[in-house]
């Protein structure tokens, strides 16, 4: 989820980042290029989400 005070990248190289306002930082780096406009990090970013989600419970 977006947030403002957000900053986050994600390049088709294998990498994503993504910097919280309250601290919480994701990053992956993988060894797979993207394999077009669709593809992308879900596999990580989702879960990462629901933790952070359960964490603010």
């Amino acid at each position: 989820m977006v947030r403002a005070g957000m900053w986050g990248w994600a390049g088709g190289s294998g990498t994503c980042a993504a910097v919280y306002p309250d601290g919480d930082i994701g990053v992956l780096f993988t060894q797979r290029f993207l394999t077009g406009p669709t593809d992308g990090f879900d596999y990580f970013w989702e879960p990462f989400g629901a933790m952070r989600a359960a964490r603010r419970r």
